[in-house]
């Protein structure tokens, strides 16, 4: 929600008074459309292959855990995030990618050990480790 909220939200100076205009009207419709919408979160079946999608960007790691439902619909059974430290805020892109899906692997092992899933990321930094000829020890791990 954090994303798609952020294109039409309100920035307010702290000593500025607020004035309510159409800007913040427009933030408040949406944000409402987004609160509504059916995002229910879904029982896991654990005889079907999960799907995890996770996106790292420059100051934390969002990630859903999805299967399809028995009309081929993507449904959540769950949703996480984290923001980074510092530190990890430095990271290259790749070592952020790579930061999101050991994070959400992680996250989600009480799902995941012993089922059938597979990884989507926004980049292509997952591809990228398994092409490289000299590996960063840092990415290896």
């Amino acid at each position: 929600m954090s994303k798609k909220e952020g294109k039409s939200s309100v920035v307010v100076k702290i000593k500025e008074k607020f004035k309510w205009n159409s800007s913040a009207q427009q933030a408040m419709d949406k944000l409402k459309q987004l609160v509504s919408e059916d995002l229910i979160l879904h029982h896991p079946n654990f005889n079907k292959e999960f799907t995890l999608k996770t996106d790292a960007a420059e100051n934390g790691v969002d990630a859903v855990l999805l299967q399809k439902d028995d009309d081929n619909n993507e449904r959540p059974i769950a949703f996480t995030s984290k923001s980074f430290t510092k530190s990890q805020r430095n990271y290259s892109t790749v070592e952020k990618e790579c930061y999101a899906v050991v994070y959400t692997l992680d996250k989600f092992a009480e799902y995941l050990d012993g089922a059938s899933f597979s990884i989507k990321t926004v980049n292509r930094a997952i591809t990228y480790l398994i092409s490289m000829k000299n590996s960063n020890s840092k990415l290896m791990r």
